[in-house]
């Protein structure tokens, strides 16, 4: 039961919104390992310090002010999840990053800010 509600909500409202919104209605799966490979020096330009990324910015300033061991605590992890949700390096920001690109890709090269406000939606 409770899995027919949440197919039902998706279909009747998550799905609908998305429409409004101007999102894809399909996901081309069979070229994003090769969208994503394509974007190997974008990626290792922020993982260099040669590129910005709101992602890397805000983890490091959650290890500025915690410490980097109370950062990966679950304690701080819950706090900043609405925010940042994912635990190491590679999701905190390489994975987001990969995200933020795939958008800027499919809604026709927006700017990254709005990429990454259409992924928090």
């Amino acid at each position: 039961k409770l899995a027919f509600c949440e197919i039902h909500q998706a279909e009747t409202t998550i799905v609908s919104n998305g429409i409004q919104k101007g999102y894809l209605m399909q996901i081309d799966f069979d070229s994003l390992e090769t969208r994503i490979v394509q974007m190997k020096n974008e990626l290792l330009d922020i993982i260099n310090g040669k590129s910005n990324s709101y992602y890397h910015d805000f983890a490091l300033k959650i290890c500025n002010e915690i410490g980097s061991r109370k950062a990966s605590t679950p304690m701080a992890l819950m706090a900043r999840f609405e925010v940042l949700r994912p635990v190491d390096y590679l999701q905190e920001v390489l994975v987001p990053e990969t995200t933020l690109r795939l958008i800027f890709q499919d809604k026709g090269g927006l700017e990254l800010e709005l990429a990454r406000k259409i992924m928090e939606d």
